[in-house]
């Protein structure tokens, strides 16, 4: 036993068990580098509200298994197990959606629903131990961490992006990449504020005075389901950055499933996922179902089954259900895409199947609309499925704000900004596009190559014609680009020493000299305090709101919509999305206050600079008693005649 011992040192070393190791390390050194003082801090929020997050989505991992071990889907154990996360996260949005329109959701239902998503999960893996024995399953995982890392080791690289985003998750929301995109704004309105304001009226409705709630919901639906977990909206909205965080690892485990080590890595270091995995949006979960619908289509494609493309088009409704534009763009072109690469007859059940199962999925959101305003997308389709209860002046403003600018409206305008937003951008990496186009032409001839193809150039024409020709309303086409990035079996040596060659370019050009420069000026911000706050955010305000909050009345924000961050009792706050201010009498203020409010009788938020910013992006009006006004100020009751 003794001369092998050096021996075996010497191949843990090299093991996976090492790599991970390694990694671990490493993601806990640069994080202690980024936080310094406020370390301590990092790791309480990543121990509490990260593993709140981590249970909540293994909770629902339960739920998946049990549905999908009944369809009898074939696929190996990793696939199996990012399926049964996804399909269980999708479900409990669509549940959660169920019960809080029926006033139903509270904490013991929200219990309830993990519990039987626990036994259900539980009951799966008793009946899987009868088959399979315990020590077999111990000694496979201890065989996997034992072999010798090869392309594993390029996961290191992962390490920089990963760190960002466990220590951008644990920095008070609202307060990451501002100005750039991911902007905080939409957090700050919407993703954590429509769920704050369900949560406090115990119900799921329309908000007249915020617009965003009548978005479809499946991601927000997790954050409304750990604030009733957690007991409110600000003891929830870090796990809720940390399930951005997750869902964007199930995205990349997806991806490194179905394409190898390279095209996960690839995957993982892009910028616009380490820039969306650490804040509150909807990106991160948008990336997730959008790869497993990918995968599954690809799957279904080269069997010409039915279940695999019935499970795809399950996934292309949950995407819809976080994005409506993924109707078109995910679904409308992967089954486009699924078509023009098969004989007809052959899959026609197949795509039958897709296309009803992706309706299904996401018609509860459809529904929830046409009965609230008429129209089954709203706010989309104004002028021709109906615009509720929208004023012209509003749907105007509304469908303007949503068409290219009128610098790119032309063709050639629209091309360059292709090549601006897209092509040479660097969230994406520069070089995601020329590899998965390399790797489409030497896989020219495989059907899943021409359905992808297809799809690709589809979700670009509906990106130029239809959207307001927004960078990340493209990232949709991310998981279809590493598929072909990582579609090649086997690899050609020379496109195989691209693909490494490119990861530390991404990581080095795009990662540590893009996101990074960002990143270290909010990090300047947090070590005076904002990681993991959540009882007290009084500070946030200017001194001048003390005599407000001493009255303890009610308070109208004018032009600042982003009401998350103001923390008071259930109502207080008041304020309006710039989409639901209705100036068509021509009462700047009173649009903003909105009808019935007396104006000499309230207290009034007045934010000038945000004002202006409104007005020139969306054409808001502007208060005369704030065009002149460089800073935020209060107006008192009595004070305006």
């Amino acid at each position: 036993m003794k001369p092998d011992a050096p021996n075996q040192a010497g191949s843990f070393l090299r093991s996976r068990g090492m790599m991970l190791i390694a990694c671990a390390v490493a993601t806990i050194g640069i994080v202690g580098y980024f936080a310094q003082a406020r370390a301590l801090a990092v790791l309480t929020v990543f121990l509490t509200d990260a593993m709140v997050a981590a249970f909540w989505v293994i909770a629902a991992g339960g739920l998946g298994a049990f549905v999908l071990k009944r369809t009898r889907a074939d696929c190996d154990r990793g696939l199996f197990v990012v399926t049964s996360l996804g399909l269980g996260l999708g479900f409990f949005s669509l549940i959660l959606l169920g019960l809080g329109l029926a006033g139903a959701l509270n904490p013991v239902t929200v219990w309830a629903l993990i519990g039987v998503s626990v036994g259900l999960g539980l009951y799966e893996v008793i009946h899987a131990s009868q088959s399979l024995p315990v020590p077999i399953l111990q000694c496979d995982l201890s065989q996997w961490f034992l072999r010798e890392a090869r392309m594993e080791w390029l996961w290191l690289l992962v390490v920089p992006g990963l760190a960002i985003a466990i220590t951008g998750a644990s920095i008070l929301p609202g307060f990451l990449w501002k100005p750039d995109d991911p902007h905080p704004y939409d957090v700050l309105i919407y993703h954590l504020q429509v769920p704050r304001e369900w949560y406090e009226l115990g119900r799921i409705v329309p908000l007249a005075h915020n617009v965003y709630s009548y978005f479809p919901f499946n991601i927000e639906m997790h954050y409304l389901g750990l604030m009733h977990l957690q007991g409110g909206p600000w003891s929830a909205m870090y796990s809720s950055q940390f399930l951005s965080l997750i869902f964007a690892g199930l995205f990349v485990a997806t991806m490194a499933l179905h394409c190898g080590v390279v095209a996960g890595v690839l995957s993982a270091v892009l910028p616009w996922v380490v820039m969306s995995s650490c804040v509150a949006y909807v990106e991160s979960g948008l990336l997730m179902f959008a790869g497993l619908a990918v995968v599954w289509a690809v799957r279904g494609l080269r069997t010409r089954a039915v279940l695999p493309l019935l499970l795809a088009g399950i996934f292309c409704g949950l995407a819809s259900g976080v994005k409506l534009t993924a109707l078109p763009m995910l679904a409308g072109a992967l089954g486009i895409g699924v078509f023009a690469a098969c004989p007809r007859r052959a899959m026609l059940r197949p795509l039958l199947a897709f296309a009803l199962a992706t309706f299904l999925v996401v018609a509860p959101w459809l529904a929830r609309n046409w009965a609230w305003s008429g129209n089954p997308v709203f706010p989309l389709a104004l002028k021709v499925l109906g615009h509720g209860g929208f004023s012209p002046v509003q749907v105007d403003r509304f469908t303007r704000a949503h068409q290219a600018p009128a610098s790119r409206a032309g063709a050639a305008g629209r091309l360059g900004a292709a090549v601006d937003e897209v092509g040479l951008n660097w969230k994406y990496g520069y070089v995601l596009w020329p590899l998965a186009m390399i790797a489409a032409v030497i896989n020219r001839r495989k059907p899943e190559t021409r359905a992808l193809l297809v799809s690709l150039l589809l979700i670009l024409l509906i990106w130029l014609i239809a959207t307001h020709l927004i960078s990340r309303f493209f990232v949709l086409a991310i998981p279809i680009a590493v598929v072909l990035f990582g579609s090649l079996d086997p690899v050609p040596r020379l496109f195989r020493m691209a693909q490494i060659i490119s990861l530390p370019a991404v990581v080095i050009f795009c990662l540590l000299c893009g996101v990074l420069p960002e990143f270290s000026y909010f990090l300047s911000l947090a070590q005076e305090g904002l990681y993991g706050i959540s009882d007290d955010l009084s500070f946030l305000d200017p001194d001048s709101l003390e005599p407000w909050r001493a009255s303890g009345q009610a308070i109208y924000k004018i032009g600042d919509s982003q009401a998350f961050l103001m923390k008071a009792a259930p109502g207080v706050v008041k304020y309006r999305s710039p989409f639901d201010v209705d100036d068509g009498q021509g009462d700047a203020l009173q649009a903003w206050l909105g009808a019935g409010v007396d104006r000499r009788k309230v207290w009034m938020l007045i934010d000038p600079p945000e004002l202006r910013r409104l007005h020139d992006t969306y054409a808001t009006p502007i208060p005369d008693l704030a065009r002149n006004r460089a800073r935020p100020f209060l107006v008192r009751p009595g004070e305006l005649h």
